[in-house]
């Protein structure tokens, strides 16, 4: 379990870090105290020129690292791993600039083309909640991003909602839209 640590303002918390920042100093704080020689510092860097946007973690509750890390992975696509060498490393997947299909709202509206999936399982409406607020009811603030041409096509008005340590509207619907290329 962890309760965060004072970050010199007065609270238990990681405001305006990156996810692989944040991860990084649960893992050099106590009770864990990794070092360099325990951890992936590549992977690392690497992930915070990738990531969504900033984040901002209040731990006001005992919470277990683990599920900290896992909200952390989910509002920045990362993923969190030991590799091949034994170093903890982490991660984020960034969706290739390069296609080799292009499909347009006409391509999905035509009757050719064929569905390989269960459309029932699919959503087409993401919401994406980010910059909760660290006092009174907590709220988040929402992203949505939709598929409308799907959603016509397939009569499928499906959503996903999750909520996410991000900060920031922008790197909220670029993860919106990343969940909407998935899915």
């Amino acid at each position: 379990q962890f309760t965060g640590h004072y970050d010199g303002q007065g609270g238990r918390s990681f405001i305006g870090k990156t996810g692989s920042e944040i991860i990084e100093n649960l893992l050099r704080s106590a009770p864990l105290s990794f070092t360099d020689a325990d951890i992936n510092t590549t992977a690392f860097a690497t992930a915070k020129t990738e990531t969504n946007g900033d984040m901002a973690v209040y731990l006001d509750e005992r919470q277990s690292i683990q599920q900290i890390i896992n909200d952390i992975c989910k509002g920045d696509f990362g993923y969190f791993y030991v590799d091949n060498d034994g170093l903890f490393t982490y991660n984020v997947w960034v969706p290739s600039r390069a296609t080799s299909i292009t499909l347009t709202d006409e391509d999905i509206l035509e009757d050719s083309l064929q569905i390989s999936f269960r459309v029932y399982e699919q959503f087409t409406v993401t919401r994406v909640g980010y910059n909760r607020r660290n006092t009174g009811d907590r709220a988040y603030l929402y992203k949505r991003n939709s598929a409308s041409s799907a959603a016509a096509k397939y009569d499928n008005t499906a959503s996903k909602t999750i909520t996410t340590y991000l900060t920031g509207s922008s790197p909220a619907d670029v993860l919106s839209q990343r969940l909407l290329f998935l899915h």
